[in-house]
């Protein structure tokens, strides 16, 4: 789905009730955030069991 996305697809308003509104590039961004950060922490606590 991303490959087929084009410059004015990313600036499309997908969520109206947040001012600004929010564009699907802002939320792409937003939701590769928040898989990088669950990442981090599950690579946290691997190395927490390993250390143990």
């Amino acid at each position: 789905m991303l490959e087929t996305l084009t410059p004015d697809d990313l600036d499309r308003i997908v969520d109206r009730r947040w001012d600004p509104a929010v564009t699907m590039g802002v939320r792409l961004v937003s939701i590769a955030d928040d898989n990088l950060q669950h990442v981090g922490q599950a690579c946290y606590l691997r190395g927490l069991l390993h250390a143990s």
